[in-house]
């Protein structure tokens, strides 16, 4: 599958999540293909599991909690482009 320059930092961010349950956003602010409001859409998207204890952000850093490691997915799909227009093109969590 190729992947065009908005798919590379959002690749990145994901596999930071799954692999490290944190990652930091500031480099992927400045690449090519990040969206301009620093992926404000995103955060707001991770409101209510910042509510729920399952995520916590603080400026650019967002943590998987412990509590939210069995939902590291649902996390990483707030940064999934293609989960937001394609219903069931792909898999999703529960």
């Amino acid at each position: 599958m190729a992947l065009n320059a908005e798919d590379r930092p959002r690749r990145d961010i994901i596999e930071r999540l799954i692999c490290d349950l944190h990652v930091d956003l500031a480099p992927f602010q400045t690449v090519e293909g990040s969206p301009d409001d620093g992926f404000a859409s995103e955060r707001a998207r991770l409101a209510p599991m910042v509510d729920d204890g399952l995520v916590h952000i603080n400026g650019d850093n967002i943590k998987v909690t412990e509590e939210g490691r069995a939902f590291v997915r649902s996390v990483c799909a707030v940064f999934d482009a293609y989960l937001q227009t394609s219903k069931g093109r792909h898999s999703s969590a529960v």
